[in-house]
């Protein structure tokens, strides 16, 4: 098709050349024609001259490329109207996910036996429309991707034992609860990281060797930095 297309358009500048070059123009009265001289020869070999009136033709051709050229410009303008409008869409998207505010601190640790420590005393929240589901599992699902630092204090009265913060089931950072005597007794252990995260990845934190977490002073905070 662009072939057929590139040949037309060929032929029609061929003929608009030999329009604009090689025609002479006359007018009568105010009537003016446009023509070509073609030069015939007879059977004798006598020079002839043929005068071809090409007006309607040079008009024809001249609003035929006028239109294409027309139409190929449209849809050039469409085409990066479009794209930038797409583009100012998309800056614009980021933009809205880069200031958009995500945060959450909950307290009140306890464990199950899936060894998924729960925080179900909500401290703050902003941002965050599936807290009912984190609350009952633990589990912070993202609903806005972006970079998140993830902060977990534990306080245990368990010595040389770790626990451990997972994305989407893998461990990607680990607490020690470090070694103490039992005059000690109770402990705090804090732990913090950055974890890039999509829109459906989740967050937990598991116990690990720790088997025993003091809820009142066990707490978690979520905040998404970018």
């Amino acid at each position: 098709m662009e072939k057929h297309v590139l040949r037309l358009f060929q032929l029609i500048l061929m003929l608009l050349y030999i329009s604009i070059t090689c025609s002479t123009t006359s007018c009568d009265e105010g009537n003016c024609k446009r023509s070509v001289d073609i030069p015939l020869i007879t059977k004798l070999d006598a020079p002839l001259k043929a005068e071809l009136d090409i007006t309607s033709l040079t008009d024809q051709l001249t609003a035929l490329v006028k239109r294409e050229v027309s139409k190929r410009l449209e849809d050039i303008i469409d085409r990066v109207r479009n794209d930038t409008l797409v583009n100012v869409q998309q800056i614009m998207q980021q933009q809205l996910e880069a200031d958009r505010k995500v945060a959450l601190t909950a307290c009140g640790a306890v464990s199950g036996s899936d060894r998924v420590i729960r925080f179900p005393n909500m401290k703050m929240s902003v941002g965050i429309h599936s807290l009912s589901s984190f609350l009952s599992t633990g589990k912070l699902t993202a609903e806005h991707s972006g970079l998140y630092q993830l902060t977990v204090t534990i306080m245990t009265e368990n010595s040389d034992k770790v626990f451990h913060i997972t994305k989407n089931g893998f461990v990607i950072i680990s607490g020690y609860s470090q070694h103490h005597d039992s005059n000690q007794r109770w402990h705090i252990s804090t732990i913090t990281t950055a974890v890039e995260m999509d829109v459906g990845d989740f967050l937990y934190v598991l116990t690990g060797t720790i088997s025993n977490v003091y809820a009142n002073w066990s707490c978690i905070t979520v905040i998404k930095v970018q």
